[in-house]
């Protein structure tokens, strides 16, 4: 016996359809594309702000937000740990993500020099690191695994002892395998919208 479409059923189903064109239609158009995989941090150990060590394993499992800075510099490092600042604060609530500071200059930054500099700048403890080691380790971490340069400048072309080092003023974020996702100008605004929706794509939500 052949079933009579009633106008209630037709409705039904082409509401249906409707639904499911939509729902294809964000998965495939409007979702973003998955992040790229652009590199991945080794293992790694090192001194951390304040005493102790800063490990990988610590990280293992979160999404991380990282740059490469150091304490004395008056250049491009007060800018971006505003940033990364502000960054923290946006994911302040949320115990998915780590923020990480790396220091490229370990001769001074000290595991006190970096807890001072931590306590100025209202780093939430276990949630925002400073760390560094030796400074052969610092630089293979930053230049041959995240591929972000750094380089002493020349004595003769320095104004003073906050412009000895150059490193780039990029943030990496960085998910849960330890595999890097993005590089995010510091000092372009768009670039650091995109570092938080794709960082809030990571944690599963935007």
């Amino acid at each position: 016996m052949t079933k009579v479409l009633t106008p209630l059923r037709i409705s039904i189903l082409l509401g249906g359809a409707l639904l499911g064109a939509l729902v294809l239609y964000k998965n495939l158009i409007l979702s973003p594309p998955p992040l790229p995989v652009l590199g991945t941090v080794p293992d790694f150990e090192l001194d951390k702000a304040g005493g102790g060590k800063l490990a990988s394993r610590d990280l293992r499992g979160k999404v991380w937000i990282a740059d490469f800075i150091f304490t004395r510099c008056s250049g491009i490092c007060p800018l971006m740990t505003r940033k990364m600042r502000s960054l923290e604060g946006l994911f302040a609530s949320d115990a998915g993500i780590r923020f990480v500071s790396f220091s490229v200059d370990p001769e001074f930054d000290t595991s006190e020099v970096l807890a001072s500099y931590a306590e100025a700048h209202n780093a939430r403890s276990g949630k925002w690191f400073f760390a560094t080691g030796d400074q052969n380790r610092i630089r293979e971490l930053s230049i041959q695994h995240f591929y972000l340069g750094v380089n002493d400048i020349p004595p003769g072309e320095r104004t003073g002892p906050d412009q000895a080092i150059a490193h780039s003023s990029k943030f990496a974020l960085i998910d849960g395998q330890s595999r890097i996702r993005g590089y995010y100008d510091a000092e372009d605004p768009e670039a650091l919208n995109r570092l938080v929706r794709d960082a809030r794509g990571l944690l599963g939500y935007r």
